[in-house]
């Protein structure tokens, strides 16, 4: 895209805030790195619909070539155009599939969405969901684009969704759909897929959408207006001088790449918009406070925690712990935020001991972390779209004697189909599995057993092997009592708290408060482990003011260091989307993030332990 041009997405981002506009415009943005996975994954869903029509031709990757195609299709009288790109002065928008028959046209969107047919088949106005709605104000810009590039004798819009009580009729309809062109049963595969798909006619939804843009999408300035006096507003410049705009701080904010520590410095809103150069702590935003409230603080006009007033039970910490003695709630979590945030003294580090439950866990300890992927297309026959697939496992076993082994597998082969059975089998021969206590972070892996045991179930005399695997994973008695499998999350939740903590308490975000603890109190972290086949130097903690594991393990180009980016990447590896390059690299990269996320249980538990065990190394713990 060429500087002066507008396209899908910085239209969709200068409505939900002016000032978005000048900041992608100035090149400021969270560079992400190349793992384009999602997008192909999106990209799959489109060409499987796209296949429903005869006429259907492939534009190019490349947004000038496909300009140059589409105008050469667009001659046709009759045509069905995937990813289509029209243009009309500065403004650009590729559409999934633009139907043409005569001078009539029909924009066609997929969304990911699971929905019934409803309503008649007819999205109605006004929309029942934001989601639909933020569907709509895209089809709006689309609409207005081509009537006013293309001045067809009529416009239609039609949207497809992945239909909620689909169960598909093929074991491996991913590898069958990958294969189309050489599936000899084609025509069973296209009902297949009509089946898989609902839509819905959302034209006269999209037209009101154009005429006033609703305002659960839009910036409170721009709601109600309608998509054509935005565009002259875009293409006149008046979104090019921030300064003049006048925005103030909105919902928006919260999600905005802009606001916080993760934008490039200068790109920092609040900075040089809001006042943040004049407060302590610039940084610290009422969105980012934990748990309840910040909508009655952002109605009051609230947007950085230190103007938001203390509550009067939690004016000092002393205070504030009195009001739970048995373990730390999220309220008081909340509380410890505006306490930093007004300058009040807090402990390094407060620990519950008897919240931990540590009393309840015996040796050896295995902690695991699973993966799993859903996508609109199922993987077996009988099962539903977004039914979720369990492709990967790490696990750390700790010995009494303080020993660790690591154990992994991974569905890493494009042709080998559903991979329950091996994932069941794989975790099953994992040494001393069936001893002492699994270890988890959140509900995840215990949730991933119980929907294996019950899929097993459902043809109990098939599977009564595997049954038996799951049943001892998570029983000790191997039936429906005394479970096995420990919550660390509760754990930390509920009795532990250092002050690097902040607004969320997920399992990388804890990681980082104790490597920035350890160094607040001069410690080394832990000495060298190999981290699949990488080692990784952990005493560097002290060295580093942000040290990051998970970035050590990365590739130069390609990065997973979230469950997101590994379901994406393992999804395009069973799709037959990775290219040579990536085929040999993702799989590695997968391991290593896997086994890190079971290695940072390891962590968290030993320094929780080494805690109980002396605080001495803290100035200010307090240890109850």
């Amino acid at each position: 895209m060429g500087n002066s041009e507008i396209n899908d997405s910085l239209f969709l981002k200068s409505i939900s805030c002016p000032l978005k506009f000048h900041f992608v415009r100035s090149g400021f943005h969270n560079r992400k790195p190349y793992l384009p996975f999602k997008q192909r994954n999106k990209l799959l869903l489109r060409d499987i619909l796209a296949s429903k029509y005869a006429d259907a031709i492939q534009t190019s990757d490349s947004v000038q070539e496909a300009i140059k195609e589409t105008d050469k299709l667009l001659e046709r009288d009759s045509v069905t155009i995937c990813g289509a790109v029209v243009k009309w002065g500065d403004f650009v928008t590729r559409i999934p599939l633009l139907s043409k028959r005569g001078n009539v046209y029909t924009i066609v969107q997929i969304h990911g969405k699971l929905r019934r047919r409803q309503h008649g088949g007819v999205v109605p106005v006004p929309p029942l969901s934001k989601s639909t709605e933020g569907y709509l104000v895209k089809a709006a810009y689309r609409m207005a684009i081509l009537q006013k590039a293309l001045m067809p004798d009529d416009c239609k819009v039609e949207f497809f969704f992945p239909d909620k009580r689909y169960r598909s009729g093929f074991d491996n309809l991913l590898l069958d759909l990958k294969s189309n062109q050489k599936n000899s049963d084609r025509e069973k595969l296209r009902d297949e897929i009509d089946h898989l798909f609902t839509s819905m006619d959302a034209t006269a939804a999209t037209e009101a959408a154009i005429i006033a843009i609703p305002e659960s999408i839009a910036h409170h300035q721009i709601a109600g207006r309608s998509i054509y006096d935005v565009l002259t507003d875009l293409s006149e410049g008046n979104f090019s001088h921030p300064n003049s705009l006048n925005v103030t701080p909105h919902e928006e904010c919260g999600r905005c790449e802009f606001r916080g520590e993760g934008s490039d410095s200068e790109a920092r809103c609040w900075n040089s918009y809001f006042d943040g150069d004049r407060k302590s702590f610039p940084e610290k935003h009422v969105f980012d406070l934990i748990g309840h409230g910040n909508q009655q603080l952002l109605s009051e006009e609230k947007y950085f925690q230190e103007d938001c007033p203390l509550p009067d039970e939690a004016t000092s910490f002393d205070k504030l712990r009195k009001n739970n003695p048995r373990a730390i709630t999220i309220q008081q979590r909340r509380e410890l935020q505006l306490l930093k945030a007004h300058h009040k003294k807090i402990p390094d580090v407060w620990l519950k001991s008897n919240a931990l439950g540590f009393d309840q866990i015996l040796y050896p300890l295995h902690f695991i972390d699973f993966e799993a992927a859903t996508y609109a297309i199922p993987m077996k026959r009988g099962m539903g779209a977004y039914s979720p697939v369990y492709f990967q496992f790490s696990c750390h076993t700790l010995y009494e004697s303080g020993e660790i082994v690591h154990a992994e597998w991974l569905d890493d082969r494009a042709d080998s189909g559903y991979p329950h059975l091996e994932f069941i089998h794989q975790l099953g021969k994992v040494d001393s599995i069936f001893d002492g206590n699994l270890i988890q972070y959140s509900p995840f892996e215990s949730q991933a057993l119980r929907f294996l045991l019950q899929e097993m179930e459902r043809n109990s005399m098939l599977y009564s092997k595997e049954i038996d695997i799951l049943k001892r994973l998570l029983y000790k008695d191997g039936e429906h009592h005394n479970h096995r499998i420990f919550d660390l999350s509760r754990s930390v939740r509920e009795g532990y708290y250092n002050k690097f903590m902040d607004g969320s308490i997920g399992l990388k975000q804890i990681l980082q408060s104790v490597f920035k603890l350890k160094v607040l109190s001069g410690q080394s972290g832990q000495s060298v482990a190999n981290i699949y086949d990488r080692e990784v130097d952990f005493s560097k903690v002290n060295h580093q003011t942000n040290f990051d594991p998970y970035s050590l393990l990365q590739h130069s180009t390609y990065k997973i260091d979230d469950g997101e980016a590994a379901m994406n990447a393992y999804i395009s590896l069973k799709t037959g989307r990775l290219s040579k390059e990536e085929s040999a690299e993702i799989p590695t990269l997968l391991r290593r993030y896997c086994a890190m996320d079971s290695y940072a249980l390891f962590i968290i538990y030993e320094h929780l332990l080494e805690l109980m065990r002396n605080s001495s190394n803290y100035e200010n713990a307090v240890i109850e």
